[in-house]
């Protein structure tokens, strides 16, 4: 796994991968609706298949969450950018889920790629030059020549009466740039973590303190990218001693149904009561994002692999295409009709988009290095 790149839960390239999968029934019929993915398919070395399919389906899962929670947002009620007439209890319960998770496990994974960084010599000037390059270029340029001209085009209702200065001002301190917070946000938490790490030289108790004293401290703090920052720094870390621990943890074999018992008692627990404590989530999110290291198989496919080559382009461009279907159908379109066209155009659209750029020799813009 490539350590000095973006490791987000969103991408993390695999550059030594070579593919050992037998194609099935089921994966030849996905290859004739999904050609593109055919070529250059990452492929997993043998002595590497167990711990690289893990993360790997982890990843997947994450990126199709985070698409599915933003082509079903619209019917939350907290959600006011776009309005729609329709409602679906249903929709509102499964977001709910979504939201008690999806980027606890995303920057969960980072940390989790992060421990093979630690275990190595490495210049802090070096690996941060890396990590600013991988996740600030995306940022900049897909938010000041993507994000913010989608938006005009959808109709965005906060540009309204808004000059341009003050909407790329809005961008770049991370106040109103839609789903790339999560860019600077894993950039910081990197920052914070090599710093702890060195600080504590791996005096892992007085390193847990210290996280667990930031998140306390998180909701407290001015600004948004050190509220996240300092809150996601929890789960990144969760991922890290993972990655250390996880084998003596999970080989206990009560386990299995603790995990199981207490991740569905706590999720029933949110949603009857509608409870929002934090202590409550913060566990309802722990237990989640464990059980699924835990029970995520360890066996993969082509098509997988395909979708996790793929994941960074697709974050990074299916939410503003939503934004052009959500303004022109909100208002027609039920559910049902809505969300798979919010599915089709923004997972589509993404991927066209994302190999269209490596085409050109320009996939540095998705924190790519071009092919020679």
């Amino acid at each position: 796994m490539r350590t000095g790149g973006y490791v987000g839960g969103v991408c993390g390239k695999d550059t030594n991968i070579k593919t050992t999968t037998n194609c099935s029934i089921s994966q030849s019929i996905t290859f004739i609706i999904c050609p593109m993915y055919k070529h250059n398919t990452p492929q997993i070395p043998r002595q590497n298949r167990q711990k690289n399919y893990l993360i790997s389906n982890l990843r997947v899962l994450a990126i199709l969450l985070v698409v599915l929670g933003h082509s079903i947002i619209i019917y939350d009620p907290n959600w006011t950018t776009y309005n729609t007439p329709f409602h679906s209890v249903f929709l509102v319960t499964l977001k709910k889920i979504i939201n008690l998770f999806q980027m606890e496990l995303f920057f969960s994974l980072s940390g989790f790629l992060f421990f093979y960084t630690t275990q190595k010599k490495f210049k802090i000037k070096s690996l941060l030059k890396k990590k600013t390059i991988r996740l600030l270029i995306p940022f900049l340029l897909i938010g000041l020549f993507y994000l913010i001209p989608i938006r005009f085009i959808a109709n965005y209702p906060p540009y309204e009466s808004t000059s341009l200065i003050r909407i790329i001002y809005s961008v770049l301190t991370v106040n109103d740039c839609g789903h790339l917070w999560f860019l600077p946000t894993l950039l910081g938490i990197f920052i914070i973590a090599t710093v702890l790490i060195r600080m504590t030289k791996s005096k892992q108790s007085t390193l847990i303190c210290i996280v667990l004293m930031l998140y306390i401290l998180s909701p407290y703090l001015s600004s948004f990218l050190l509220i996240t920052s300092t809150k996601y720094l929890f789960f990144f870390f969760m991922g890290y001693f993972i990655n250390q621990y996880g084998k003596q943890i999970f080989s206990i074999k009560a386990i299995y149904h603790d995990l199981a018992t207490l991740g569905i008692l706590l999720i029933a627990y949110v949603l009857i009561f509608h409870n929002e404590n934090r202590v409550v989530t913060t566990f309802t999110s722990i237990t989640i994002i464990a059980s699924l290291y835990y029970f995520m198989p360890h066996r993969t496919n082509r098509f997988i692999l395909w979708l996790d080559k793929n994941n960074f382009g697709i974050y990074l461009f299916h939410s503003p295409l939503m934004y052009i279907i959500m303004n022109k159908f909100s208002i027609i379109a039920p559910p049902a009709i809505l969300v798979p066209m919010n599915l089709i155009f923004g997972i589509g659209g993404s991927l066209i988009i994302t190999y269209f750029l490596r085409a050109i020799k320009c996939s540095f813009v998705i924190g790519e290095k071009n092919d020679r």
